[in-house]
């Protein structure tokens, strides 16, 4: 790999995303149809604010909860709307019941809820990258939950293709918004200058090593 292509980000410890119960997952599952096809491409970028940053705060999930919602506002009620995502987290620590930081994602979701912004939807477990294309290709973003690594602080300059470094930085949470035959493309909380203005993306190889759980938003 030719290390002039690729920067190094400001070094992220990472954490702050907890894998959701194993009850939930088998009671909230996306229930494909039997005949499921997803294009070969799904690109929602245009649809997202710029990325935010969290700081060295363990929110990730409750960031990409909000940008999911936000996407919804546009679709929705064309509002461009941008959502805090400290309350969030805090509605998210009160479900969690404990004190150590981060939280899940379903909880993330459920704290933009009880704050309105998922009125007349309900969340669906994401378990595989058949389930996240097909939800991507329904409902244009996700949120979603990685086992990161070291290469998340090295990106490419022009594709911001995550590096290969392996040590580990915990769970981390994104929000999905394309996808190609070659990788899935996502928006990060760390600001506009990780990857290409805040968006990252990863080879499927990346993806079905270092994939946790995704969510995705579904109309009632």
């Amino acid at each position: 790999m030719n290390l002039k292509f690729w920067k190094k980000h400001t070094a992220f410890a990472g954490g702050g995303l907890f894998r959701m119960p194993p009850q939930f997952a088998s009671t909230h599952r996306l229930e494909l149809p039997a005949k499921r096809e997803a294009p070969p491409y799904v690109d929602s970028r245009p649809l997202c604010l710029p990325s935010n940053w969290q700081g060295n705060q363990p929110k990730c999930a409750a960031y990409a909860a909000c940008g999911v919602a936000e996407v919804y506002s546009w679709l929705e009620c064309h509002l461009p709307a941008q959502f805090d995502p400290d309350p969030v987290y805090a509605e998210a620590k009160k479900l969690d019941g404990d004190n150590l930081p981060g939280t899940t994602l379903l909880n993330a979701y459920l704290g933009c809820k009880a704050q309105g912004y998922f009125a007349g939807w309900e969340p669906k477990i994401l378990s595989n990258a058949e389930d996240v294309r097909f939800a991507l290709h329904r409902c244009r973003v996700v949120m979603l939950g990685f086992w990161a690594t070291d290469g998340w602080n090295e990106t490419s300059y022009s594709s911001g293709y995550i590096g290969t470094a392996k040590g580990s930085l915990g769970g981390h949470a994104v929000m999905g918004c394309w996808y190609d035959g070659d990788g899935i493309g996502f928006q990060n909380s760390w600001g506009t200058t990780w990857g290409v203005k805040g968006f990252g993306r990863m080879t499927w190889k990346q993806f079905d090593e270092q994939f946790m759980q995704g969510l995705a938003a579904v109309e009632t």
